[in-house]
C-alpha cells in the first residue's frame, strides 16, 4: 500500500496546485477520486476474499484508513445515500466478505470482532449486512426449545445448573448487543417475545430459582415496544396471578411470605401501575377478606390485629404503597378495624 498511497499522494498535491493557480477543481472534474479507489479494486478484492478476522482483526484499518486523505466514507454534498467511490469499492470487495462471515463463522453469543468492525464502517457498508445480521440471530432464537430449557430448570436442584439450565433463555446477552446493527429487527424481537412468553407459561414458581425468571425477562421489558411489550407483561402478569392464588394463604400466625417476596421483586420489572393492580386483586383482596375473617372472631385481639396490619403494609415498596389502588385497600382495611372495633364496644355497653 505504501507506494500506491505515495502516488495518491502526489497526485493529490498536483491537484491542489493546479486549483490553486488557476482555479480549475481537477480532483473533482476529472473524478481522481474514482482513480484512487480503482486503482486498489483487485487488491482489495484479493485481500478482503481471504480475510481471516480472527488472526488480523485490524486489516480494514490497515487497508482503508491510508486512502481516508483521497476518498468520502459519505457523500457530503450530495443527496442521501449517495455512493461515493470508496462505499462502491467496499460494496465490492469487502461485502462479499462480510456476509459470508456472518452467515458461516459468526458466533452472536460469544464473538465481539464482528461489532468492532462494524463501527468503523460507513453507514451504507453496515446498512449492507444489516438484514445478513438479523438472519443470523433469528435462526438462532428460533432453535433454542424454551420447553426443553424449563423441564431442565425444573430438574436442576443446585444454583450452577440452574443457571446452566436457562442459558440458552438468555437472550438478552446474545442478541441487545446487536439490535443497533439490525435495521429492522421487529421480527426477531417477535420471536424473543414468543419465546419468553412460552418460558413463562412453563414455570412452576418455588422458593428456588425466582430470581433467574426475573432477570430473563426484565432486559426486553426494557427493549420491547407495542404490542410484543404488552403481550410480554401480560404473560408476567398471568404466571405471577397463578403463583400467588396457588401459594399465597394469610395465617397471621404461621404467614409463608416467600409468594409476596417474589412478587416484589418484580416490582422494578413490571410498569408500577401494572404491578399495583396484580397486587390489589391477587394479595390485597385476600387480605381483606382474611381481616374480615379475623375481626368476626369473638376472642379478636385488636392490639394483635393492627400490629399485623401494620406489618403487612411495611413489607410494600415506597412507591407502590402510595398508588391508588393499595393506599384504597389498606384504608379499607382501616375502617374494617374502626367498625369492628365499635361494634365490640357497643355490644359491651362501654
Amino acid at each position: 500500500m505504501a507506494p500506491l498511497c505515495e502516488s495518491f499522494k502526489q497526485l493529490r498535491a498536483a491537484a491542489t496546485a493546479v486549483e490553486e493557480r488557476c482555479g480549475f477543481d481537477v480532483w473533482s472534474e476529472m473524478q481522481l477520486e474514482r482513480v484512487v479507489t480503482g486503482s486498489v479494486h483487485k487488491l482489495y478484492s484479493s485481500l478482503f476474499g481471504a480475510w481471516d478476522l480472527s488472526a488480523a482483526p485490524d486489516l480494514y484499518s490497515d487497508l482503508v484508513d491510508p486512502l481516508l486523505p483521497y476518498t468520502r466514507a459519505a457523500g457530503s454534498d450530495g443527496p442521501a445515500g449517495t455512493m461515493t467511490p470508496l462505499v462502491s469499492l467496499l460494496t465490492r470487495t469487502l461485502v462479499p466478505r462480510l456476509k459470508q462471515y456472518v452467515h458461516t463463522e459468526w458466533d452472536p453469543s460469544s464473538d465481539d470482532r464482528l461489532a468492532s468492525i462494524l463501527d468503523r464502517l460507513p453507514p451504507a457498508i453496515s446498512a449492507a449486512v444489516s438484514g445478513d445480521i438479523g438472519m443470523v440471530l433469528q435462526r438462532a432464537a428460533e432453535k433454542t426449545n424454551p420447553r426443553v430449557a424449563m423441564a431442565r430448570l425444573a430438574q436442576a436442584p443446585e444454583p450452577e445448573e440452574q443457571l446452566a439450565a436457562l442459558s440458552p433463555l438468555r437472550f438478552d446477552r446474545m442478541l441487545i448487543p446487536w439490535l443497533p446493527f439490525v435495521a429492522d429487527p421487529s421480527e426477531l424481537l417477535a420471536i424473543v417475545r414468543r419465546k419468553l412468553c412460552t418460558a413463562l407459561d412453563c414455570w412452576v414458581p418455588s422458593k428456588g430459582s425466582n430470581d433467574l425468571l426475573a432477570a430473563l425477562v426484565s432486559p426486553w421489558i426494557e427493549v420491547l415496544h407495542g404490542r410484543d411489550r404488552a403481550k410480554l407483561i401480560a404473560a408476567a402478569v398471568s404466571c405471577l396471578s397463578a403463583m400467588l392464588r396457588a401459594n399465597l394463604e394469610f395465617n397471621a400466625q404461621r404467614q409463608a411470605l416467600w409468594p409476596f417476596k417474589l412478587l416484589v421483586k418484580w416490582h422494578r420489572i413490571l410498569p408500577l401501575d401494572t404491578w399495583a393492580s396484580l397486587a390489589r386483586s391477587s394479595v390485597l383482596e385476600r387480605f381483606l377478606d382474611y381481616l374480615r375473617q379475623w375481626l368476626a372472631e369473638q376472642d379478636a385481639d385488636y392490639a394483635e390485629v393492627a400490629d399485623w396490619y401494620w406489618q403487612w403494609k411495611l413489607l410494600f415498596p415506597a412507591d407502590a404503597v402510595v398508588c391508588p389502588e393499595i393506599q384504597d385497600a389498606f384504608r379499607e382495611a382501616l375502617v374494617y378495624m374502626a367498625f369492628s372495633l365499635e361494634q365490640r364496644l357497643c355490644a359491651s355497653g362501654t
